[in-house]
């Protein structure tokens, strides 16, 4: 998983995919990216639905987001806009759920947002 300030999907060509996904993000937000593979075989999971619960530390309340899947050359992540003030650190739980039968597989991050470059520096 992964978080990109949003100046790098800014900074796509207007028809890159990624300028267009999630609605109109705000211009302090972050792209938060998952990715999700099958822990037998190794193979990219492309089918899920996941939902997100992002807290952080000093900024007490939680905010909910669903991740939506994403395909940019051939391969899928999932994905949202979401604001993550740079003075924080973040624990993001994951809730995806495949197939019909209601199961969820629950999965915590810590993301220390102040270890980051900041979210105007120019792409690595």
């Amino acid at each position: 998983s992964g978080r990109w300030p949003l100046l790098h999907v800014l900074a796509h060509a207007p028809d890159h995919p990624e300028r267009s996904m999630h609605g109109s993000p705000s211009a302090n937000d972050a792209h938060l990216v998952v990715a999700i593979y099958d822990d037998a075989t190794g193979t990219r999971i492309e089918d899920a639905a996941i939902k997100a619960t992002i807290r952080g530390e000093r900024h007490g309340a939680g905010r909910h987001l669903r991740l939506e899947a994403m395909r940019i050359e051939g391969s899928v992540t999932y994905g949202g806009f979401v604001s993550l003030p740079a003075s924080d650190r973040y624990h993001v739980d994951l809730s995806i759920q495949r197939g019909t039968d209601g199961r969820e597989t629950q999965m915590r991050f810590l993301f220390d947002a102040a270890s980051l470059a900041r979210a105007d520096a120019p792409p690595p």
